[in-house]
């Protein structure tokens, strides 16, 4: 996806939101850790993605910070300054990178670089936490070589029964080659939603946000096993 030439950063956060017996995980749960990622890893408001392994049993926020830090701050800074992956003991974080003729979107280079927290997936959920939701031309078809969706279906569903996709902000234009502000239609929105709800355990998709003049909340993007579309809140700004 393109914003500002730059597809989004995404902060992988693989929540596993559905535990043991399939019991979801609380709103509250997701919340705190939306919040702690957006403190630690926030890229001024520019795309970014954060995979991280959250304990099954919730933790108290001071018990999830201790979970998802320490980070190498110097190192942090260092390789993502310099184009790389930062891969820290227990988070995976990555901005977009822009190459020749395309570019390397932040939530697929998370997804290529699992290693560590697979190898200490056990008892854990796996978070993957984006800034920006995804882009439908490239991270959620399934005809595009570097697609997030078979990442998730060969890179996660092995090794988490449980993980959730949190974002941000509803990626809602682009600017085109031409340096054209594009907007993207509901129903491509809507698109997208479905085909990443297509390889979500038990529908955890999560926008986590500060709408205008109220606090931060969460909402789970499909409420019933039967809704076709996405809730407005995830569709809209």
């Amino acid at each position: 996806m393109k914003m500002a030439g730059l597809c989004w950063i995404s902060v992988l956060l693989a929540v596993s939101l559905s535990i043991g017996d399939c019991a979801t995980l609380k709103l509250d749960y997701v919340k705190r850790i939306a919040q702690l990622i957006q403190k630690n890893f926030q890229q001024n408001g520019k795309q970014f993605s954060v995979a991280v392994n959250i304990p099954e049993v919730p933790k108290t926020t001071k018990e999830l910070e201790e979970v998802i830090l320490p980070v190498n701050r110097e190192k942090f800074n260092d390789d993502l300054g310099k184009g790389k992956v930062y891969k820290g003991n227990n988070a995976v974080v990555a901005i977009p990178q822009r190459k020749d003729t395309y570019t390397d979107h932040a939530e697929a280079q998370v997804l290529d670089n699992l290693g560590n927290l697979a190898n200490t997936h056990k008892g854990n959920i796996l978070v993957l936490y984006s800034w920006l939701s995804p882009c439908g031309d490239k991270c959620t078809n399934i005809n595009n070589q570097n697609n997030i969706l078979t990442k998730i279906k060969e890179k996660v569903k092995p090794k988490w029964k449980s993980f959730a996709f949190v974002f941000h902000t509803v990626y809602t234009w682009f600017m085109d080659n031409n340096k054209n502000k594009k907007d993207i239609p509901e129903a491509d929105i809507k698109m997208t939603f479905r085909n990443l709800r297509q390889v979500i355990v038990d529908d955890n998709i999560f926008r986590c946000y500060k709408p205008e003049k109220k606090k931060f909340q969460c909402v789970k993007c499909f409420q019933n096993p039967l809704d076709v579309d996405p809730v407005a809140a995830c569709v809209k700004k």
